[in-house]
């Protein structure tokens, strides 16, 4: 494995590479000449964390190595449904339906706007997005 001749440790290239040039494992991988699964192994020896996938994501569009309008098609359907089961836990399924009209009228445009401002203005991840809307919508019990 080359480490382009540098006096830094394995530890501190790969550190600095992911979460300093925010390269993903596999342009680590690519610019150290080995596989991005040598890079995983080493990242969990040294215990350097990985990114979650949602920072992965932003990083990737941030430096344009992803389209953002693609993953916001994609990743709404996906969000939508792990906010929804969020809500459905805490009463039973479909309970929250009219709660969410009140809340669309209220704020005057759609849930999925709703949602899309949560995740990608503000950065929330499901979990927060589910919270804030446990917040927003009030109790389920009626």
């Amino acid at each position: 494995m080359d480490f382009l001749g540098q006096n830094k440790s394995r530890e501190q290239i790969i550190r600095q590479l992911y979460w300093d040039e925010e390269l993903s494992q596999e342009l680590v991988a690519q610019r150290l000449g080995c596989s991005p699964s040598m890079i995983y192994q080493l990242m969990k020896k040294f215990s350097i964390p990985t990114r979650t996938h949602s920072m992965a994501t932003r990083v990737a569009i941030k430096h344009k190595r992803i389209n953002f309008e693609e993953i916001r098609l994609k990743g709404y359907n996906t969000m939508r449904k792990e906010v929804n089961k969020g809500l459905r836990q805490w009463n039973r399924p479909g309970r929250h339906k009219a709660k969410i009209t009140a809340l669309e009228d209220r704020m005057g445009k759609p849930f999925k706007d709703i949602l899309n401002s949560l995740y990608w203005d503000k950065q929330m991840s499901c979990q927060q997005i589910t919270h804030a809307l446990w917040d927003m919508l009030g109790p389920m019990s009626w």
